[in-house]
């Protein structure tokens, strides 16, 4: 055959695919895909270990999800019942088995498709249809989209579309057949396995020849060439494989040299394709080789805010234009991360990282919808970080020198001190445990409620987020005026400043959220784990509530440590803000004098720039109780301050 006639029946036959699929068909019929659930399994999932470790992760990560429906301000509505349905999809498949289906499907060939059963106009229960039976059919009609879905190998139209609830990857040449992670790095996964396969026969004598010995003259009989050839193999045994022709021996190479072939590259470049393509970090899926904790962890978020979001967002705008007449205006399923370890430990430092935004100039309106961080409007709210803003830091000379000007700083003694910090802990103490009253009850008519303890506790414990910033921020900013304004000369005069300044440093240093931050993270880790050590043991839930009662967590003696610590750093703040207005330059730290922290006695006595950072161990500090402290370097301190005008 000519070689140009064969080269243009080759692309004559190939031709569709490389070009998008017609969707002007002339008759309705069903639209049978060549990509089957049954050659995925079998020569992706099972034969591939990447494969299969990928489809795995995100299978599993997925089902871990629990789905709820929320009203328009994006509260759980109880007892909603497709919450119930997905809970529970039919008699015989649990909500985790379903999922781990329907995403292994949309993995191996890029769709999954669940059969609704409506009784009295409800979806009751959802039944899974392999994709290898169900099959969409186009229609001519081009504002129809499509007639609906035929069963196994039917030309007719089974199911109408509002009875299937069909989830699919994106396919621009095909809206109506999504295509699958695998469907895209399908030739690396030949490659990889055919590789594999090679290293098999290779293990196996080798699986090729390696050399031919090549004679001058013919042997007698094909036993007599066979016989050399054994006796060689048999001398090189597990180091070659040789084959024999003829006499006066010239050795020839027939084989590619491990280094040709380059398995070991070849073979990772296949691993991080398939990876890539199911948007699986390497070292997350297992590739330890450089693997640090750090860079796992790293992995991990990688892995939930890179891919598994966009899948779980894909499913919900799926579930919701599937099963919209199942819902009320407003409401929507919505998926639940707080029981997501990575997820969970993310947002318990969520105060961190919405405090970098807000340094970077992200608006707190903005903030509080990102990180449901609880907070009510307030004013200035959709303005963005006051550090833009004059600020302490940043006043001219000109006005710094006008309020040192104005005040006189006056010498505080340390018993006096001592005196009003206690009488002021005892006011804001009953505060603090008014609050943890009311988180207690919170929580526990959510025991009552959900029956479980170790999910939503976060959620529900930042519902009081709050109440808590309108009380600490009350707390710091009294308790701040109050040591402040009393550390100078003209009180009355020097108020509207200093609360100016200590807003501002409130603001800058979001000391009220990471007070909160703290204080919840605390709350929701205990309350956890005593009740999984509780459970474990077959506790009753009033048993569980006891022993969250007995451990401490929302008495009187909690109270007053959160009200001596936040009070003694309230004081500080006041005083170091209202020294700096009075013209103070130096700081000199002083303990209590009982019962104080080794690397709080190294300071006693020490003197410093009043803008200057002091060295609590290995931490630093502007004052004692700063809240850039640990707890350890930080709880029930009782040290303070002295200030001087010096060099």
């Amino acid at each position: 055959m000519n070689p140009l006639t064969f080269f243009y029946n080759l692309v004559k036959e190939k031709r569709n695919y490389a070009v998008a699929e017609s969707y002007h068909y002339k008759t309705p019929s069903p639209i049978f895909s060549t990509w089957s659930l049954k050659s995925a399994v079998k020569e992706g999932y099972k034969k591939n270990p990447w494969v299969y470790r990928s489809v795995f992760l995100k299978a599993k990560a997925g089902a871990s999800v629990n789905w709820y429906v929320a009203d328009s301000d994006g509260k759980k509505i109880d007892g909603h019942p497709l919450t119930m349905l997905f809970e529970r999809p039919n008699p015989f498949i649990s909500r985790q088995d379903l999922f781990e289906l329907i995403i292994a499907w949309l993995e191996l060939t890029g769709n999954s498709y669940m059969k609704k059963v409506l009784v009295g106009g409800q979806v009751k229960e959802l039944w899974p249809i392999s994709p290898d039976r169900l099959k969409p059919v186009p229609t001519k009609n081009v504002i129809k989209w499509m007639e609906g879905y035929s069963l196994d190998q039917s030309r007719k139209v089974t199911f109408q579309p509002e009875e299937i609830i069909h989830n699919k990857y994106f396919n621009p040449a095909n809206p109506l057949l999504g295509i699958s992670p695998l469907e895209a790095v399908a030739k690396s996964v030949d490659i990889d396995n055919a590789q594999k396969d090679f290293n098999l026969a290779s293990t196996q004598n080798r699986g090729v020849i390696d050399g031919v010995f090549s004679f001058e003259r013919n042997f007698a009989s094909q036993d007599e060439a066979d016989a050399v050839s054994d006796r060689l193999n048999e001398k090189y045994r597990g180091k070659r494989t040789f084959g024999v022709l003829g006499s006066n021996a010239k050795y020839i190479r027939t084989a590619l040299t491990p280094v040709e072939m380059d398995f070991l590259n070849s073979g990772r470049k296949s691993m991080e394709e398939i990876f890539v393509a199911f948007g699986v970090p390497p070292v997350y899926a297992g590739i330890m080789q450089a693997a640090t904790l750090n860079n796992y962890k790293t992995s991990e978020l990688v892995f939930w805010f890179g891919t598994m979001l966009f899948l779980l967002d894909d499913l919900k705008d799926t579930f919701n234009f599937s099963l919209s007449d199942q819902l009320k205006p407003g409401e929507q399923l919505v998926y639940d991360l707080s029981g997501v370890p990575a997820i969970r430990e993310a947002m318990l430092s969520k105060t961190k990282v919405a405090k970098n935004l807000y340094d970077m100039g992200v608006p707190f309106k903005q903030l509080n919808k990102i990180f449901k961080l609880g907070f009510q409007e307030f004013e200035g709210w959709e303005q963005s970080n006051p550090l833009n803003q004059k600020s302490m830091e940043q006043e001219s000379q000109s006005e710094r020198s006008t309020s040192k000007r104005r005040y006189t700083l006056v010498e505080k003694r340390a018993s006096n001190y001592n005196k009003l910090l206690k009488k002021q802990e005892k006011l804001n103490q009953k505060v603090i445990h008014d609050l943890l009253q009311t988180q207690q009850e919170s929580i526990f008519d959510f025991f009552d409620e959900k029956g479980i303890v170790t999910q939503g506790i976060d959620e529900k414990i930042a519902e009081s987020a709050s109440l808590w910033k309108d009380a600490l921020e009350k707390i710091y900013i009294e308790t701040s005026l109050f040591f402040g304004a009393d550390m100078v000369i003209e009180k009355r005069s020097i108020e509207d400043d200093l609360a100016k300044e200590i807003e501002n440093y409130l603001y800058q240093e979001d000391v009220v959220l990471t007070e909160i931050s703290l204080i919840d993270e605390t709350t929701a880790t205990k309350i956890v784990d005593i009740a999984k050590e509780a459970l474990g043991t077959g506790a009753t839930m009033n048993e569980v509530q006891q022993a969250i009662v007995d451990c401490g967590i929302f008495d009187e003696k909690r109270a007053l440590m959160l009200s001596r610590t936040i009070t003694g750093t309230a004081s500080n703040l006041g005083q170091i803000h209202g020294a700096t207005l009075a013209g103070a330059t130096m700081k000199t730290w002083t303990t209590a004098g009982f019962e104080v922290r080794e690397s709080h006695q190294a300071l006693e006595g020490q003197t410093i720039k009043i803008d200057e950072y002091f060295i609590v161990g290995s931490e630093k500090a502007l004052f004692p109780l700063d809240n850039r402290l640990s707890p350890g370097e930080r709880v029930n301190c009782r040290c303070t301050l002295f200030y001087s005008v010096g060099e």
